[in-house]
């Protein structure tokens, strides 16, 4: 963690976002380890930003739904104690209701996230997180009537540039559309491919135009955190800290 910490420092990021399922968690994590972590990256000059929570199935798949629910609530609580701002999880593509036939499978698994996510935001909200749902080819309008259907607390979306690239959207028109929704942003480039849906690339190459999309967020005033990120390729790191540098000339200094 320290190696990542540093690297993050050297290579001019402000921030940094946790796994938390991977990178902190386990008995080792206990208070004094939280602390300790915190003043580590206080001393390098990094913001523990965020929070992201892999997860291998659906959060509207009944099997192994408790085990994955644990999994978020304690995720949830340990963001708490670092005081990350979000976290963000994928929840699969999202189902939608169908008012005329409430039996059929699709509005069922509707059912269970809005469940899920009223139980889950109310717990978020009690320890000052902002959970925040990254999009599975959802479209704006998708993503903000289910986002606005949950009540109990601010759910958010964590706005994957790459996803509405992949569906050849406009990624400047998203975010018009969704700013009153968006609690983080993840920084990656993309195109659609008609046979595989969609490939990520290297931020430079693929088809988002990203002065639009700088200035677009400007212009909607979104002052959350901005993390580059590539996860696939032969160098995904080496890919992430190219568009790390990429984005600092880009993006206004201060």
């Amino acid at each position: 963690m320290r190696q990542s910490l540093q690297a993050a420092q050297e290579a001019g990021a402000r921030g940094v976002q946790l796994d938390l399922a991977r990178e902190i968690n386990g008995p080792d994590w206990n208070a004094t380890a939280l602390k300790e972590l915190q003043h580590y990256a206080s001393e390098l000059g990094l913001t523990l930003a965020s929070g992201w929570l892999p997860l291998r199935k659906a959060l509207f798949e009944d099997d192994g739904l408790d085990d994955r629910l644990t999994l978020i609530r304690h995720a949830i609580q340990l963001a708490g104690k670092l005081r990350l701002s979000t976290v963000c999880l994928r929840p699969g593509h999202l189902p939608q209701a169908t008012e005329n036939n409430p039996a059929t499978s699709t509005s069922k698994a509707r059912k269970i996230l809005d469940e899920v996510f009223s139980d889950l935001t109310r717990l978020a909200d009690h320890h000052g997180v902002v959970l925040c749902i990254i999009p599975t080819a959802d479209s704006p309008q998708s993503l903000k009537e289910f986002t606005n259907s949950i009540t109990t607390g601010r759910l958010a979306i964590d706005f994957d540039t790459a996803s509405f690239a992949m569906q050849g959207l406009s990624v400047g028109e998203a975010i018009t559309s969704l700013h009153e929704q968006i609690g983080h942003v993840t920084l990656r480039d993309g195109i659609r491919d008609f046979q595989q849906g969609g490939l990520e690339t290297p931020v430079g190459e693929g088809t988002i135009a990203w002065p639009e999309v700088i200035a677009t967020l400007e212009e909607v005033q979104f002052r959350g955190w901005l993390m580059p990120i590539r996860t696939q390729g032969q160098d995904p790191l080496g890919d992430t800290m190219n568009g790390l540098a990429y984005f600092r000339r880009m993006l206004p200094k201060g």
